[in-house]
């Protein structure tokens, strides 16, 4: 049976790890302060009462420490951007809507295959039945006609049966071989090669006897069985006669004139056929009819003893076994792909409520970067005002003067937009529900690859159920 699909569409394999997120890292204030040098900068300032009382903007130290501040601001928010952007990119790959669509359409065609695979099976399997109706009519009409209530019997495997007509040939040309050799100029291999001749026609004319003639003494019909009877001492004549042929040449091999042995040996049979000189040409004589009745019961081995019931009796067997071997090839297939298809079912199944806890995981891992972020912002304007206050306080110790008014005021650092749009919008309810409708669509789909293959099945197991009256169950 053919398969139209080795394999479902193939799943994503698996999902990779969300990216970790990566902290901001905090400050050495300690280092910036004495990098700025601000208690040393606040005192020699203030000694001098800079920047005066009424300035009203930051004196250079100050703006060192801003400076310093905002370019590590800048620094963490390329890191923030980079981080995002990586989930944006990770969330936008998974693409959960489109992976879910191909999902449930791939389960559909896998379910569609089996469905194929059922009809082929089915197909094929009639083709098969209707042959085994065929042939189990033609035994059964064969058996009511000739009146066999007895099942065929026949060896199994006629390799026996060859075997030892190899061995006849093989042996009774050896043994010929060396009486036959006598008066030829090619010695014992000539011999043995007209032996190899003598002993193909014995074995020839004994088979044919055993397989043909002898079988026809059983048939029903009083004709045949007539003829076979007229046959039978008509052939063992011929053996008879055909072996003492086969003696008189070799007494004429060992005569006078060795080189006309064939046309003496005629001479000598027609005017006296039971008159063998030697007692090797009455060996050789009693050899050839022995192997010549050994092949004639060989070749009645070789089959049932009523002639034609052992050829439709295999005939018969050899279908029906085609056809249970089938039937059990095709349901098994069906098994292979009822399998595979729930296999990539389950995985498919797997496969998106992995995908959906990864969404989770990345969108989660995404807002804690955003609130990571935020925080540290807060972070570095709590730093700022640390560091300002160091050299502030420093600078009023220092003073005879009031110090100006913005020295009293915190500093507000630029806070960054954060942003938490995604490139595309997800909705995680409707995506959830969509996920929802995609499992249960793989739910019906298992229901129905495991209801097909029981009825599917079960058709299979009827189609040729033979009953006790000879008729087919479809």
């Amino acid at each position: 049976m053919s398969a139209r699909h080795n394999h479902p569409d193939k799943l994503k394999q698996g999902h990779d790890h969300v990216p970790p997120v990566q902290p901001f890292l905090e400050l050495d204030l300690d280092k910036i302060k004495n990098d700025l040098n601000l208690v040393n900068e606040g005192h020699k300032r203030g000694e001098k009462n800079l920047p005066p009382s009424h300035s009203e903007v930051f004196d250079d130290v100050e703006h060192r420490i801003i400076t310093t501040i905002e370019t590590e601001l800048k620094r963490q928010q390329q890191s923030f951007s980079d981080q995002l952007n990586a989930y944006h990119q990770y969330i936008t790959g998974l693409d959960l809507e489109n992976e879910a669509i191909n999902i449930s359409g791939a389960a559909q065609r896998a379910s569609t295959e089996f469905v194929v695979k059922v009809d082929e099976g089915k197909a094929t399997l009639f083709t098969q039945w209707r042959n085994s109706c065929m042939i189990e009519n033609q035994w059964n009409d064969f058996r009511k006609k000739h009146g066999l209530q007895y099942p065929a019997d026949y060896p199994l495997s006629r390799l026996w049966n060859f075997a030892i007509i190899i061995l006849i040939l093989g042996v009774e040309s050896i043994l010929n071989g060396s009486f036959l050799a006598r008066g030829l100029e090619t010695g014992y291999i000539g011999g043995v090669v007209q032996a190899f001749v003598i002993a193909a026609i014995n074995v020839f004319f004994g088979v044919f006897l055993g397989d043909s003639i002898v079988r026809h003494l059983f048939h029903r019909n009083y004709m045949l069985r007539a003829i076979a009877m007229i046959e039978l001492p008509i052939s063992c004549g011929f053996a008879v006669f055909f072996n003492l042929l086969v003696g008189h040449y070799r007494d004429a091999l060992g005569g006078a004139d060795p080189m006309h042995a064939s046309d003496l040996a005629m001479k000598t049979f027609a005017a006296q056929p039971f008159a063998l000189a030697a007692l090797q040409s009455w060996m050789l004589f009693a050899m050839g009819l022995f192997f010549w009745l050994v092949a004639a019961i060989d070749g009645f081995k070789m089959d049932d003893p009523y002639p034609g019931y052992g050829k439709i009796n295999r005939k018969h067997e050899e279908i029906i076994q085609d056809y249970t071997n089938e039937k059990a090839n095709i349901i098994d297939d069906l098994n292979r792909t009822r399998d595979r298809a729930l296999d990539y079912i389950h995985e498919a199944r797997r496969s998106l409520a992995e995908g959906r806890a990864t969404l989770s995981s990345a969108l989660n891992c995404r807002s804690r970067l955003v609130h990571l972020f935020e925080a540290h912002q807060t972070y570095l304007s709590r730093a700022a005002n640390d560091l300002l206050s160091v050299y502030r306080n420093a600078n009023m110790n220092a003073r005879t003067t009031p110090a100006p008014q913005h020295f009293n005021s915190c500093y507000a650092l630029p806070k960054q937009p954060s942003s938490t749009s995604l490139p595309k919008a997800i909705n995680e309810k409707l995506l959830d529900a969509h996920i929802a409708e995609t499992d249960e669509a793989l739910k019906k789909a298992i229901s129905q690859v495991n209801n097909q293959f029981e009825k599917a099945a079960g058709e299979f197991r009827q189609i040729g159920e033979f009953t006790g009256g000879n008729t087919h169950a479809v």
